[in-house]
Order: structure tokens, then sequence, then C-alpha cells
């Protein structure tokens, strides 16, 4: 792990706990075991720093995805039973990333950033799902139905890890074990195929 990698992830935890506002440069520095310059040197500004989280956590996920997934596959070359196994082993993907590869801290600071609609950042992964629903329902990416069928399906891959503290209250346990993740597979290949067969759309 280089310099600037180790900033980012002492940072993103820092934000998370504290806040943007109430989190100093120096701390940040002191958990980072750095010093003031090389915030400047790599980032140029706090502000900048919150960003590169953002942008830092964004491209892992899709990085990770795309280790599995070829981000120059044609989708509309693709048959109808290709593109609905890739939507398959993305929501496999994206389970697997988001409980066991990124911190929970990283994830709080994304999230606020959601509900920010000034600085809601990229989603290369979501626009994927979008680009292959589009695909299946022959709309554009842009159409209010392949819009909200996406977030539908990506909602039960995601609401357990959002709703962590709810959600683990409620199992009684601290974690997410190898059996929660397997029911959590199960619901959003579950989902994926309703909301498909709502839209008309059946695997062969």
């Amino acid at each position: 792990m280089d310099k600037k990698e180790k900033i980012i992830l002492a940072a993103s935890e820092l934000f998370a706990k504290k806040g943007y506002k109430a989190t100093t440069v120096r701390e940040i520095c002191s958990a980072a075991r750095t010093n003031i310059s090389m915030i400047s040197y790599y980032f140029g500004s706090k502000e900048k720093l919150y960003r590169e989280i953002i942008s830092y956590f964004t491209k892992k996920t899709s990085d990770y995805i795309y280790l599995f997934i070829d981000k120059n596959t044609d989708i509309d070359a693709m048959s109808k039973h290709e593109k609905i196994s890739v939507l398959l082993l993305l929501m496999d993907k994206l389970i697997e990333f988001f409980y066991k590869r990124i911190p929970s801290n990283c994830l709080k600071i994304i999230f606020y950033e959601q509900q920010n609609m000034g600085s809601a950042p990229n989603a290369p992964v979501y626009e994927l799902l979008r680009k292959i629903l589009a695909s299946l329902l022959h709309k554009d990416k842009d159409d209010k139905e392949v819009v909200f069928g996406a977030l539908n399906i990506i909602a039960p891959v995601a609401t357990p890890r959002i709703m962590l503290s709810f959600s683990l209250k409620a199992l009684k346990r601290k974690y997410f074990d190898d059996g929660d993740l397997a029911t959590i597979r199960k619901h959003a290949r579950n989902n994926l195929m309703r909301v498909l067969n709502d839209y008309g759309v059946y695997d062969d």
C-alpha cells in the first residue's frame, strides 16, 4: 500500500466517524502517519481528498466487477440468455464486494453522498446494469422504466449493508457470515428474475 492509499483509508475512517467538518487535516496526517505536505502534494486540500475517497472506492468497485465482466462487450450483440447471465454474475460479484471487500466507513461516505444532489458520485457498475436492462427491454437507458427497474434490481444487494446496524441486530450477530451472504444472494437472484418477468422478459 502506497502513501496516497494510506491517506485515503485513514481519512475515510475519520470522515465516517466524525464527519467532514469535524475532521482536521492534522488528524488525518496523524492517522496516516504522514505530514501535511503529503496531503497538499497528493490532493491539494481536504475537500479534494474527500472527493478522491469517493472516486477511489467507486473505481475499486468497478475494477473488481470488470475482473469478471468484460466492459468492452457489445451488450446489444449478446443473446437474451447471455444478458441475464451477466446480470446474475453482476449481482453475485457486487454482493461479494460490498460485504467482503469494502470497509463500512467507505460505504457510509458513498451512501451519504447519494443524498447530496449536487455531488452524487458516478457509478459505472450501476450504468452497466442500466445498459443491460435497457437492451433487454429495448428501451433507452435513461427511460424511467429502466432507471427504476435497475434500482429495484440492486436494492436487495445493497439494503442489508446500508441498514447494517438494523440488519445485524435482527440477526443477533456482529457481522454477516457466509450463510447470510448465501441468503442475500438468493433473494437478489429471485428479485432480479421477478423484475425481468414483470417486464415480460423470460430466460430461455
